[in-house]
């Protein structure tokens, strides 16, 4: 897999490399395996162990129990980082344990070396894991025959334990590249409000910064002319009033320009920022054209939906369909998300109730028919 994301590097800020998984939920991951616990609780029931010895085996098992959940959930709780320093210490004790209790106890407690492998393939780099594993596998092997365990039985657990190591090595991984390409997603969105903030500065200064400066000149010509030529100073007066009336005209125009962006455009927009978040979608519409106050309006919707798919979904699909009908024009944004209930009474689709409500028209956002999110926009032909 291509770069480290194992690593301590920092994306997107410090809190977006934590695994935003509840503690409960770690727990709950980590106590899938206790499983294999079935092993050594077969040895101690079905062995006939005496009273003391039945009572330190359980004691013994419940302690090492004890120790892999404290040590998952300290490797659980840092992904994608891994543990360095004293938070290797769980599984150094965990390894102790387990190798002590399967030497001790021989008969079916070798079992108990699954979960050090287990949390090895969450702790340890992979330089690091490959000699661990490598080590713990050429040991039960060892210890199994030394102590005349059947060879089936052996090389079941032992190909069990390093298997697993292996794949909570690559589990561990997959998740760190989710979180990065989240992170990601939110770069790229981020970066696309930047862009048009400097577009806009840009128009912004453009516009003004010429009109300005003939403003500011005509005016100190005009003070200068005041008291020795009234009518010259009265016609560099005349110039200000004039190119401030054309300034004014061209912000109007540069924001209606803003304001009333073409459907196609934020469809193609849409295209565009979807492509380059990862998200895949399909954008469908039929043939009829909408007149200009509806097209305003339904590019508005396509707008906001798209800038909550990327902000809030974290989803991997999104459809866009428009479609015609003899009283109106509908569009609606289906994403396979986490769902908008953060977003959905944000001013943006505030905004958009109050446009579309303003032309007679409605909106409808909520959880989608399959999960997600869906933002549905009807506006009527008679829109104005």
């Amino acid at each position: 897999m291509a770069g480290k994301p194992e690593s301590t590097r920092q994306v997107g800020g410090p809190d977006s490399l934590m695994w935003p998984i509840p503690t409960v939920a770690r727990l709950a991951w980590a106590a899938i395996w206790l499983v294999f616990l079935g092993y050594p609780i077969a040895d101690i029931i079905g062995t006939g162990y005496s009273p003391t010895k039945a009572v330190i085996a359980w004691i013994c098992l419940i302690g090492f129990a004890a120790t892999y959940l404290f040590a998952m959930w300290i490797c659980l709780s840092l992904v994608p980082r891994v543990a360095t320093g004293v938070l290797l210490l769980p599984l150094v004790a965990l390894y102790v344990e387990g190798i002590t209790l399967a030497l001790v106890f021989r008969g079916q407690w070798s079992g108990v070396l699954v979960y050090c492998g287990v949390c090895a393939g969450w702790t340890l780099r992979w330089r690091f894991l490959v000699p661990v594993l490598f080590a713990l596998g050429i040991f039960m092997v060892v210890s199994g025959v030394i102590l005349g365990y059947a060879w089936a039985d052996l090389g079941f657990i032992t190909f069990l334990t390093v298997a697993l190591g292996f794949t909570m090595l690559a589990f561990r991984r997959l998740i760190a590249t989710v979180i990065e390409l989240r992170n990601a997603r939110a770069e790229v969105a981020r970066l696309a409000i930047a862009d048009e903030r400097l577009r806009i500065s840009r128009d912004v200064h453009d516009i003004l910064g010429h009109s300005l400066s003939v403003i500011a000149l005509k005016a100190q010509v005009a003070r200068r002319l005041m008291s020795s030529d009234p009518d010259a100073a009265a016609d560099a007066m005349g110039d200000v009033e004039s190119v401030a009336r054309e300034s004014l005209a061209e912000v109007r125009a540069m924001v209606t320009g803003y304001r009333q962006r073409s459907l196609s455009d934020e469809l193609q927009g849409a295209r565009d920022v979807l492509d380059a978040a990862g998200i895949a979608f399909d954008i469908t519409r039929d043939s009829a054209v909408p007149p200009a106050p509806v097209d305003s309006l339904l590019a508005w919707t396509v707008r906001e939906g798209v800038t909550n798919v990327l902000r809030h979904s974290r989803a991997h699909h999104c459809e866009i369909s428009l479609e015609s009908s003899n009283g109106g024009f509908t569009v609606a944004i289906v994403d396979d998300g986490v769902g908008g209930v953060a977003s959905a009474g944000g001013s943006g689709l505030h905004g958009l109730r109050e446009r579309v409500g303003a032309a007679g028209g409605r909106v409808e956002a909520g959880p989608g028919e399959r999960g997600g999110f869906r933002l549905q926009a009807y506006v009527p032909r008679a829109a104005t």
